[in-house]
């Protein structure tokens, strides 16, 4: 899984932007490019040039994805597939040349490497096999699964949609998923022609500016994170700065998503270490809109036009951020993450828990070094952005949501210890 694990993309800001047709250029060949083009009037703005610092690389950082990736959607029944490869365990599509992609490479068979869930959802649709079929799969028992698989293509036999990827570096075609029959492909090139052309109107509109901070990105994900030019003063702490994040999955979860975030900066002389994204996983309060894969682009067009209305949620966002001026007990604040950390039970955190640790073994002694010590706590993730996402969430809820709850309690004292509420 190591090619489709999720890279972080800094930007500088020498970048000078990118015209709406070079932008529009990511979505040419995408099913919905006619109608996005027709309903945000590509043809009267095209030569106009998107001023968003980052927009020109990030282009040509997915064109490169594009360049290696191949995504085909592949209708067939379940008769039509096979399982394994000699002793590998694959998904094989006989009947492939029936699909015109697969018929120009002169090809009737194709096996797939099942990736991401996708050999879960197969077979949890086929009597909730998933598990079932996994277990005889990691301990050798081919034949059993072969005759279980089989038995149930006389019990049923669904016709799917089945998303296949072909990375054409390395001649290898993987399933990545069954897509509904009415997906709409929100991809990743969609995502980011919406983002950086509904940014672009904004700020004609508006005397907001954006630029790309950075993104985090692999084949099918996209997590992108635009800096306003709107930043705020938070006594005490530093500055807070608005930032719209954009993230799309095109498989699952909402295909296109815009939601604020703050950006917090305590040390404004260290670029490493003096600033922060306090970002909840679930916030829902912070979204600005969501696009799912079932809506048609008429209707996402028309949901675009609610990317005006942030300013309600950025105030009630800043109010959530400000909790941190009010920290008192910094090593109560910094226990609560220890524990937090040492219950975490998700994989992506694992590797990681030792030196998180041990990173939060050292002494603070006010907000400005605690804040440093929870930005080096992040960064010993390194390029694993899974873990990277989760430990922001748990600062998150450490110095914000259970200090939330507690906001009409914050002068109160605590009986036991005679000291105030962290």
């Amino acid at each position: 899984m190591k090619d489709f694990k999720m890279k972080r993309i800094s930007f500088q800001a020498d970048d000078k932007g990118i015209t709406v047709g070079e932008v529009f250029s990511l979505v040419a060949d995408n099913p919905l490019a006619n109608d996005l083009s027709l309903r945000l009037n590509i043809s009267e703005i095209q030569h106009e040039v998107i001023e968003i610092p980052g927009a020109a690389k990030l282009v040509c950082e997915q064109m490169k994805i594009n360049e290696r990736f191949a995504k085909v959607d592949h209708e067939c029944d379940l008769s039509d597939i096979s399982l394994y490869d000699e002793d590998d365990f694959t998904i094989n599509f006989e009947n492939a040349g029936r699909n015109p992609y697969f018929a120009a490479l002169e090809l009737s068979r194709v096996v797939t490497e099942p990736i991401y869930s996708s050999q879960a959802d197969l077979f949890s649709g086929l009597c909730n096999m998933d598990k079932f079929v996994k277990a005889l799969a990691e301990e050798g028992h081919k034949e059993i699964v072969q005759d279980v698989y089989s038995k149930m293509q006389t019990i049923k036999n669904p016709h799917k949609i089945y998303r296949i990827l072909i990375d054409q570096e390395l001649l290898k075609f993987y399933l990545r998923a069954i897509v509904s029959d009415k997906y709409n492909n929100y991809d990743n090139n969609v995502a980011i022609f919406i983002a950086l052309v509904s940014l672009h109107n904004l700020m004609k509109e508006t005397d907001v500016k954006y630029s790309l901070d950075f993104c985090e990105l692999n084949e099918s994900y996209i997590n992108m994170y635009f800096e306003t030019s709107e930043i705020y003063d938070l006594e005490d702490v530093g500055k807070v700065r608005n930032v719209i994040q954009v993230s799309n999955d095109e498989i699952k979860r909402e295909a296109l998503k815009f939601s604020c975030v703050a950006k917090i900066y305590f040390d404004v002389d260290d670029p490493i270490y003096g600033s922060m994204y306090l970002t909840a996983e679930n916030r829902v309060k912070s979204t600005i809109l969501t696009i799912k894969h079932n809506v048609v682009p008429k209707t996402a067009v028309i949901r675009l036009s609610e990317l005006a209305n942030t300013g309600d949620i950025y105030k009630e966002l800043f109010s959530d951020v400000a909790q941190v001026k009010k920290v008192r007990n910094v090593d109560q604040i910094k226990f609560i993450l220890i524990q937090k950390i040492e219950k975490a039970t998700r994989d992506s955190i694992k590797p990681y828990k030792a030196s998180i640790l041990k990173e939060l073994d050292n002494d603070v002694r006010n907000i400005h070094e605690l804040l440093t010590l929870f930005k080096k706590v992040e960064l010993l993730a390194g390029e694993d952005i899974e873990a990277t996402q989760f430990i922001r969430y748990m600062i998150y809820e450490v110095l914000i949501s259970k200090r939330r709850s507690h906001r009409d309690k914050e002068d109160e004292y605590n009986e036991d210890s005679g000291e105030m509420l962290c």
